[in-house]
């Protein structure tokens, strides 16, 4: 809405008994529609909270997952790096053989 369009809700309110009563009537008709606009605001709030809520829920399942998931890889490359250490160990001894024999003798 546009602020001119605000304007017509805010109109002053004539009771016809005078200035004193005329500002009473303004603002308790503007403190009744700030209370229903809060109201409505309330219910807007608490709709968007539930749905913040289940974003929320659903990232933590995804986070929960993908920490599984990485878990297993992590045991995988670990299992690669021992069998990797355990082959480069077990070529020592030939290394030393050579060294000992000499290269190309």
């Amino acid at each position: 809405m546009l602020a001119k369009d605000y304007e017509k809700d805010l109109d002053e309110v004539k009771t016809g008994n005078g200035y004193q009563n005329d500002l009473i009537a303004t603002t308790n008709d503007r403190l009744k529609k700030t209370v229903l606009q809060l109201r409505y605001l309330g219910d807007s709030i608490s709709t968007d909270l539930g749905s913040l809520e289940d974003s929320i829920d659903s990232l933590e399942r995804t986070i929960f997952k993908l920490d599984q998931k990485n878990e297993k890889l992590q045991r995988t490359f670990l299992w690669i790096t021992l069998i990797g250490v355990i082959i480069s160990l077990s070529q020592i001894v030939q290394v030393i053989d050579i060294f000992r024999r000499g290269i190309g003798k």
